[in-house]
């Protein structure tokens, strides 16, 4: 059709069936489909035959990609990882941050601050987002009696959901 096509990446689905590198990348560049397969399963039961069956499919994102003029990505340590695994995009690719929304860049943070130190926690419930640790940090802090404000976004499976609530009632 004669159309330049432009592919804007923020995950690395042509690497990974999760979209998803486990860091340090150095240590899991050799097992990424094998560590989707893990965190995939990790999920419980019902999930792992779907990714058993359809772990291939970053392979064929891979082979369309290849097929774009341009490939953008969100930050430089993603071109590099991505590079890494398909070199032959080395010319195609680029780097482009995503840019700050207008309504944040003219609005002037209001402060209000107070003796309650607040923590926000943005991650869901998934291992790849540091679940683990924040559980950890919680039944840290209330070994130590921290009186703390906490906010939770994102969506959280029950399960987890009562074991915040646990932790919760422990600190």
């Amino acid at each position: 059709m004669g159309k330049s096509i432009v592919v804007h990446l923020h995950g690395y689905i042509p690497l990974s069936y999760t979209a998803t590198i486990l860091a340090p990348y150095e240590e899991h560049k050799h097992g990424i489909t094998r560590d989707d397969v893990k965190l995939v399963c990790m999920k419980g039961p019902k999930y792992c035959p779907r990714v058993l069956l359809l772990w291939w499919l970053p392979r064929l994102a891979k082979k369309w990609i290849m097929q774009a003029d341009r490939v953008l990505c969100v930050s430089k340590r993603q071109a590099e990882i991505i590079l890494d695994q398909i070199p032959e995009l080395g010319d195609k690719m680029e780097v482009v941050y995503n840019p700050i929304p207008p309504e944040l860049l003219n609005n002037e943070p209001v402060k209000e601050p107070n003796d309650t130190p607040t923590f926000l926690y943005v991650g869901g419930d998934s291992y790849v987002k540091g679940f683990q640790v924040l559980l950890q940090a919680l039944n840290e802090l209330g070994k130590w009696e921290v009186k703390a404000r906490f906010i939770f976004t994102n969506k959280y499976s029950l399960r987890n959901i009562q074991i915040l609530k646990k932790t919760k009632r422990e600190a």
